[in-house]
């Protein structure tokens, strides 16, 4: 009985192997360069915003963006007849506005090529959420070797903290931010593979937007009103917001739906080395 159920989980896993085609992991090598270097233009959009507003801004145009692409589609939103309002409200707050925030709050105390390392600790995080509210997701021997070694990768970035100053409670308190901010990406990963009732551009769209309700509401609770910003802060806000936040959602939602999270949690080992390249 034991090795029939072996054989089965094992059979189970080389499917979802294979539901991993090229076309996903060209888009999630792709993915992980955007999302690396979206911390390099974090840290210059920080010179001329706060953290709030760099999110307010970053969220109004991601949505702005896939409001125009959503009217496009014809404003699709439901492609079966089963409703999630509150897992779409949940989405929009954890998927955007709250990971934003707190990157854009640690990265005021650690580097981008930090804050990209600490983001390795979602594919820890991916794998226990996916094995136990996912249903097709199943852990197997080989996917707790690969926890294991993340884990150590995690206990080496802190032991990288030791050597930099980390001792400093500010320093301590940004990455705490980002290791926080990871945790958002993993639960908001496993929502959206069962949010699958939900067209991807109305998916996308209705989470930007909520995203930058909530963005506004914290930036100007937490900050007060925004301070006038540059012409360069405003591009780099519209780089931020259109392709590391709006075209990388849309890719993200793609690859949940075609290999899973536990797959797309392979990007969070990716990141970190594009972060260093382009915060180096």
């Amino acid at each position: 009985m034991k090795t029939m159920v072996s054989q089965t989980t094992d059979q189970s896993c080389a499917n979802k192997l294979n539901r991993a085609s090229a076309s996903s992991w060209v888009r999630l090598i792709t993915l992980s360069i955007i999302w690396g270097g979206a911390f390099f233009l974090i840290e210059l959009a920080l010179r001329g915003i706060s953290p709030g507003w760099l999110v307010a801004g970053r969220m109004s145009a991601a949505a702005a963006f896939m409001c125009l692409l959503w009217a496009y589609h014809g404003f699709k939103l439901h492609t079966g007849s089963s409703r999630n309002w509150m897992g779409l409200m949940l989405l929009g707050v954890l998927n955007t506005s709250v990971p934003f925030f707190l990157l854009s709050w640690g990265q005021q105390y650690v580097s981008s090529s930090v804050a990209g390392v600490s983001m390795a600790s979602a594919g820890l995080i991916a794998l226990p959420l996916s094995h136990y509210f996912v249903p097709d997701e199943i852990v197997t021997k080989q996917k707790v070797m690969g926890f294991s070694v993340g884990f150590l990768g995690i206990l080496l970035l802190f032991n990288i903290g030791k050597n930099t100053s980390f001792g400093n409670s500010t320093e301590l308190a940004g990455l705490l931010a980002c290791l926080f901010a990871a945790s958002c990406y993993a639960m908001s990963s496993v929502l959206l593979r069962n949010l699958s009732m939900y067209h991807p551009v109305g998916l996308s769209a209705l989470s930007m937007l909520i995203g930058a309700l909530v963005s506004f509401l914290i930036a100007l609770g937490m900050e007060g009103a925004p301070s006038p910003v540059s012409n360069e802060t405003i591009s780099v806000l519209l780089i931020l917001g259109i392709v590391p936040t709006a075209i990388a959602n849309l890719m993200r939602v793609r690859i949940i739906r075609d290999a899973g999270p536990i797959f797309l949690s392979t990007v969070s080992y990716l990141c970190p080395a594009w972060a260093v390249v382009f915060g180096a």
